[in-house]
């Protein structure tokens, strides 16, 4: 299996609908929102897009076009940890889950021959987004920077139990469908066993 088709099987995984696009694109294909598309619809070449909004439950991607929109995000978006952009435009995609959020673009007020900048776009269902480890058309590769996009998803689960969060709850905040799924993402370490034994230990003491 190529890295592509890795990469799409985990977003799968995390319960978002993948799109190929074509090498070094943005395009899909013109029947890209009726396709339900699998790992070995990629070709090693291809670009990876997941569909925004209630294709990929709720998922929604907030696109800081402009670069004060950029500089703002960082000082005014909540924390995700699904960050990503590329070399000329770092940390420019923020997802978020946000069901029922329709697709909204904010703009510059118009020059005076009536064109205007896009600043953000709230891109939600109908939409797609290009993401990790996709090429741009500049070049660049698309990057979560310092990490893998996945990465981020593993920590909210580990998070969720170390807080005591009901599996049930978790589940639906981090969009896994199968708790056989969310399992693997559910990694314990040597602190968690240790922390086990030592509530175990409290429990019999106090009888």
């Amino acid at each position: 299996m190529s890295d592509i088709r890795a990469v799409a099987k985990q977003y799968i995984e995390s319960a978002w609908s993948v799109v190929p696009l074509n090498p070094g694109e943005k395009r899909a294909s013109v029947k890209w929102q009726s396709t339900t598309y699998k790992p070995s619809d990629f070709n090693d070449d291809s670009n990876i897009a997941v569909k925004m909004g209630d294709a990929s439950n709720g998922l929604v991607d907030v696109d800081c076009d402009h670069p004060f929109a950029v500089a703002a995000a960082k000082e005014l978006l909540p924390i995700t940890g699904r960050v990503f952009g590329r070399s000329s435009k770092p940390s420019s995609h923020y997802l978020f889950v946000c069901p029922d959020i329709k697709t909204t673009q904010f703009t510059d007020v118009k020059a005076t021959d009536g064109t205007s900048q896009m600043l953000v776009e709230i891109r939600s269902t109908n939409g797609y987004t290009m993401l990790p480890p996709s090429i741009h058309p500049s070049g660049e590769r698309v990057v979560c920077p310092g990490r893998i996009l996945h990465d981020f998803r593993r920590t909210a689960v580990r998070n969720l139990e170390l807080a005591g969060v009901p599996r049930s709850v978790a589940m639906k905040l981090t969009g896994h469908l199968t708790e056989s799924v969310y399992r693997r993402y559910a990694i314990a370490d040597q602190r968690d066993l240790r922390v086990a034994v030592e509530r175990l230990d409290a429990m019999t003491s106090a009888r």
